[in-house]
């Protein structure tokens, strides 16, 4: 993409912010006045799709879906996907991580051996 392309695309997304919290405050709205009925709608339905057994989760699903952090979150996940300076199928950027290990900051590309994939796995402990 070009720096134009790029400039127009991040210009949406600014403009999408304000509209996003108008649309959260009715959202919000209901949920502390009638918290059972979004309870019995969105999240039931969300947890249905992803087979979730835990009826505690319900709450922080709540909770997160009438937050603004799930709105600048996407925001800021878009922007990155607009700047990003990688593309599919060119040679991966060397990064800085953090090495559990010896505790220090390494370039991510010293774990790749030749002949194996270098694989990342971004999982939750939750």
């Amino acid at each position: 993409m070009d720096f134009i392309v790029k400039c127009v695309k991040s210009g949406f997304q600014i403009v999408l912010v304000p509209i996003k919290v108008g649309a959260l405050l009715p959202l919000k709205a209901t949920a502390w006045l009638a918290p059972d009925l979004l309870n019995k709608t969105i999240v039931t339905e969300k947890m249905k799709k992803d087979d979730s057994p835990n009826p505690e989760n319900k709450e922080g699903i709540l909770k997160f879906l009438t937050s603004s952090d799930s709105i600048f979150m996407l925001y800021k996940m878009s922007m990155r996907d607009i700047w990003n300076k990688s593309t599919k199928g060119s040679i991966a950027l060397d990064a800085k991580v953090y090495d559990l290990a010896s505790c220090e900051w390494v370039n991510l590309l010293s774990f790749a051996k030749p002949g194996r994939p270098l694989v990342l796995n971004f999982g939750s402990c939750t």
